[in-house]
């Protein structure tokens, strides 16, 4: 099996997705994650406040209005994110002991690589054509391969 550049980039990409899991360990990973969904929820959730309370400041007028709400916006999801991945990370190492954690944060980066060749399969979709047919399909024998699966799984699931 020849490998390409593209598929010597991708298996880079896995072997430090597995190396950042085996240091960050499942902890961290879930940690990030919680952060993730909480701070995105905030950010959507609480614009609209701040942007009453940008309105209702007397230190900001006129076109400014949006940008100082959409500040205040990105300050409370910062806080959101930190606080939220400290707590959650902290609760994740707490119930998952050591080796373990490591050995799931590990799998955990090795799956992020295989959602990531996945989603370059699925780039296919933006081309017009068939999965297989995709420009990173057709230059790379691994997306090549997650490709076939995709397809056949598609096909199998709408017949």
């Amino acid at each position: 099996m020849d490998l390409t550049v593209v598929d010597y980039v991708l298996l880079a990409a896995f072997g430090v997705l597995a190396i950042i899991g085996l240091f960050k360990g499942f902890s961290g990973w879930m940690g990030t994650v919680t952060g993730a969904v909480a701070s995105a929820a905030v950010g959507y959730f609480s614009f609209g406040y701040c942007l009453s309370l940008a309105a209702a400041s007397p230190w900001v007028s006129g076109p400014c209005v949006r940008i100082a709400a959409a500040l205040l916006d990105m300050l409370a999801t910062l806080l959101t994110f930190c606080l939220v991945r400290s707590l959650a990370k902290r609760f994740f190492s707490f119930v998952i002991s050591q080796p373990f954690d490591a050995l799931l944060g590990l799998a955990g980066g090795i799956f992020l690589g295989m959602v990531l060749t996945v989603l370059l399969a699925g780039t296919a979709f933006f081309e017009g054509g068939k999965l297989t047919e995709g420009f990173l399909a057709s230059n790379s024998r691994i997306v090549h391969i997650a490709a076939v699966a995709l397809e056949a799984q598609l096909e199998g699931s709408s017949t």
